[in-house]
């Protein structure tokens, strides 16, 4: 099974929540990953927004699937995190 994290943001815009529901999408309070993400934050030097994607993913035992080229170039250097995301091509 693939997981996929989609901001809480975004969801709604791709999907009813009949659709997530139907789908298996399962929301996460940030607060349950919120402490890892700071520490994640504290030790890439990236903003605690981008860090909450990737503690979730690491909490789900999955990656963050992002576009965003240089978060996914800055965690290269973390051997730790690197394979925990993807870049999108």
């Amino acid at each position: 099974m693939r997981i996929v994290v989609v901001a809480s943001n975004v969801a709604p815009g791709i999907w009813s929540r009949r659709e997530q529901r139907h789908v298996g999408v399962r929301r996460h309070r940030g607060e349950e990953f919120a402490n890892d993400a700071h520490a994640i934050a504290l030790i890439t030097s990236r903003s605690v927004y981008d860090s909450m994607y990737l503690a979730l993913a690491l909490r789900l035992d999955t990656r963050v699937i992002t576009a965003d080229e240089r978060f996914f170039h800055a965690l290269q250097s973390f051997p730790d995190l690197a394979g925990s995301i993807e870049l999108l091509a």
